[in-house]
């Protein structure tokens, strides 16, 4: 994972969650509202997908990736808790696939993914929870020239928007099966392309819309009243639409360019360490 992006997803973290535990214990005072904060190292098996115009497979990334992820939440009311949430993950996978002109291409892409969303959640039984949900996303994506093919950079940024529920079903004592479901939809999902290795110049262009959907399966054990541990798996997918041609500028040379649609299967394992206070 590059420096500088440690770095960044460091303060990130630390000033994100700074303000957010100090807010939390502003509301703390004169209620005994339970607040949880959770730490789960992850491993996410990263899989994106282009298509070309006729819908075949114009290149695969996939590849197995790092990250960790924070989770604090608080129990506002019986009603209602709020879920904050901030993940980061870094890693290089394998390009395999071709160029948009056709020439077979095969190569390494560094991927950087950082989230930061939040969540509603409401009891709809002793069991069940819904919730509404709201995350941004950015991607970089910095694919290496190899074979004589020059790389380029590109970033991607969305919202994503989800409606789910998550039901808990107990097991052994201090033991309980968790399952969330839930459907998302991305929202003015845009991408920034970097030619500058061919001296190409740069372009912004907007994605197509896609709905997709996020699968979790948890086992938890509460070791005691303020510790929890739990082993997470998790499936997640959505899409981007292609975008409209755009030429680059800023460089010796202007390109005509466009990103291809795609679609994003993700599915990993989270090591979690819950505490309560």
């Amino acid at each position: 994972m590059p420096r500088f992006f440690i770095y960044t997803t460091i303060f990130i973290i630390m000033k994100t969650y700074l303000y957010l535990i100090f807010t939390a214990c502003l509301y703390s005072a004169g209620t005994n509202a339970e607040t949880r904060l959770s730490v789960a190292p992850s491993l996410l098996n990263f899989n994106y997908t282009e298509f070309n115009a006729s819908g075949s497979i114009l290149d695969e990334e996939t590849g197995l990736i790092p990250g960790i992820q924070f989770l604090l939440s608080r129990d506002f009311s019986e009603q209602l808790s709020v879920e904050l949430e901030i993940s980061a993950y870094g890693g290089n996978v394998d390009y395999v696939g071709h160029t948009q002109s056709g020439l077979a291409h095969n190569t390494t892409t560094n991927e950087e993914l950082l989230r930061v969303g939040a969540r509603l959640i409401s009891p709809l039984s002793a069991n069940t929870d819904v919730y509404l949900g709201a995350k941004y996303h950015r991607w970089n994506r910095d694919i290496f020239s190899n074979n004589g093919v020059a790389g380029l950079f590109e970033r991607y940024q969305w919202w994503e928007l989800s409606a789910g529920t998550r039901i808990s079903f107990p097991a052994r004592e201090n033991q309980s099966w968790i399952a969330d479901i839930a459907l998302l939809r991305t929202i003015n999902p845009t991408i920034y392309v970097n030619l500058s290795s061919v001296d190409g110049g740069v372009a912004d262009l907007d994605l197509g819309p896609d709905t997709g959907a996020r699968l979790q399966l948890m086992w938890k054990l509460s070791k005691d009243n303020q510790t929890t541990y739990a082993i997470n798996a998790f499936y997640e997918l959505w899409g981007f639409g292609r975008s409209d041609s755009k030429a680059t500028s800023g460089g010796s040379t202007s390109y005509s360019i466009y990103e291809p649609e795609s679609e994003t299967r993700h599915s990993g394992v989270q090591l979690q360490l819950g505490f309560r206070y």
